[in-house]
């Protein structure tokens, strides 16, 4: 994976759209327009269809998922609708194409789109969604929406902290640690829930000729990937939720050094495939695949990044949450998602709510499944993808229901103009405390050095 990538997914996995731009044309059309009413057997007393005919404006993102889905699931929700006409703008360049509309105060009714929070919400141009959420699934089972979502996504769709859901969670993606179910299951061995169950490994690591653990060592902020779960289960979110905003008594908590003193244990105990910090990501992913460490932290594009390496016999990759200082602590599993909103402008509300509720139908989880491989962000929606994505992508999706672990989007807050950067020196002191040049109590030192001056240079702007 390019580290441009990596740091756009550690920032703001959001952002993956504007990455694509620019790969094609823009595709306006009607999916279905030579249907008449009749022929779809329309039923104007069905609950909730409108009367009279309408046209609900639809604006989609054309990335790596295509534009296949969109085409069946409007098929089908005209033919639930017969009353309604979708009418889809399709583009990798979406945001450019609708963005004199929004400025125009003429926006389409449901956008699929990314970065459109940062450019809407300040302008009070986003619909809040709760009602959305608050009623119930069209499942048919009489459970809330709200209820469906996994727990921890919603909380990062409100992001004016005012109690409003402003945009929904689609298309999920997780980080955490990757291990070798093949040799688990061949040697018998439990997944580690806990850092004591991960050290005790140690010993199996030494009798199997390997490492406990290795890193992307030249890109250390693949440790972010578990640390910021880490730091939420033995922490906690509140903490977490300082760390991230440069609260001035972040870091302060004994908890924290808790959990960086995991990686000092890493350290001092030997426990690191060596060679490890000067070794890119596919250089660390390879020495993994081919059994030279028990666990690498990672996210669900891995498989796909080291296709064309050959991994030791009988691998299959394994995926947890990172462990928990203890066993009661809850555990967190780092994740990211696209976005899908309605705009306040929109002229027909109430079936574009519709609409984004549809997406969330079973029977459209398994389509979006089948046609784009993207797994929703449902509690149970990975089953209903399993048919259609490959086992190493179902053990990384089920770690929610497996693990009832909870989402985190641990996303720093953009402060501009910082000559110093708290990620960075979080990140890279690792690489100086797996060589012995700092212990946690430096690591810990130089992230709150930087914590207190971003926080100067705030107050100053």
């Amino acid at each position: 994976m390019e580290v441009r990538r990596i740091l756009t997914l550690l920032l703001a996995l959001i952002l993956v759209f504007s990455t694509l731009a620019g790969c094609s044309n823009e595709v306006k059309e009607n999916t279905d327009t030579n249907k008449t009413v009749e022929e779809k057997g329309a039923s104007n007393d069905q609950k909730g269809e409108p009367e009279e005919k309408q046209v609900l404006d639809v604006a989609a993102f054309e990335g790596g998922y295509g534009r296949g889905y969109w085409d069946a699931v409007i098929e089908q929700f005209e033919e639930d609708h017969p009353n309604v006409e979708v009418e889809l703008t399709i583009s990798p360049k979406i945001v450019d194409i609708i963005r004199p509309r929004l400025v125009a105060g003429d926006p389409p009714d449901y956008i699929y789109a990314g970065e459109l929070d940062t450019l809407m919400l300040g302008d009070g141009a986003l619909l809040p969604l709760n009602d959305v959420f608050e009623s119930e699934s069209l499942d048919g089972d009489g459970v809330l929406l709200k209820d469906k979502i996994i727990p921890g996504f919603l909380d990062y769709c409100s992001p004016l902290d005012d109690g409003n859901i402003y945009f929904a969670p689609v298309n999920m993606s997780v980080l955490g640690l990757f291990y070798n179910k093949g040799l688990f299951d061949e040697k018998g061995w439990e997944e580690p829930q806990t850092w004591d169950e991960f050290f005790a490994f140690a010993e199996k690591a030494e009798e199997t000729d390997r490492a406990l653990f290795t890193y992307q060592g030249i890109y250390p902020v693949y440790n972010e990937f578990i640390l910021g779960s880490m730091l939420a289960s033995g922490a906690g979110k509140e903490e977490v939720d300082k760390i991230l905003n440069y609260a001035e008594d972040a870091w302060e908590d004994p908890k924290v050094k808790e959990v960086l003193d995991v990686y000092g244990k890493i350290a001092s105990e030997n426990l690191l495939l060596e060679g490890t910090v000067a070794m890119n990501h596919t250089q660390a992913q390879t020495a993994f695949l081919q059994g030279q460490a028990l666990f690498i932290p990672s996210g669900t594009w891995m498989e796909n990044e080291m296709k064309d390496v050959t991994p030791e016999e009988g691998f299959k990759y394994g995926f947890i949450p990172a462990p928990r200082l203890n066993a009661e602590d809850k555990p967190y599993v780092n994740s990211g998602f696209e976005r899908h909103y309605i705009p306040k402008n929109a002229k027909n509300i109430e079936m574009a709510k519709e609409f984004m509720k549809y997406q969330y139908k079973a029977e459209n989880i398994a389509l979006k499944a089948e046609l784009t491989t993207a797994v929703m962000p449902v509690v149970g929606g990975v089953e209903l993808a399993k048919e259609y994505i490959s086992e190493a992508m179902y053990n990384c999706y089920s770690v929610f229901d497996k693990y009832d672990a909870q989402a985190l989007n641990f996303d720093w807050k953009v402060v501009p103009y910082v000559e110093v950067k708290v990620q960075e020196e979080f990140w890279n002191a690792i690489n100086s405390l797996m060589n012995g040049d700092i212990d946690v109590d430096g690591w810990l030192e130089r992230v709150k050095e930087a914590n207190a001056s971003v926080r100067k240079t705030m107050l100053e702007q």
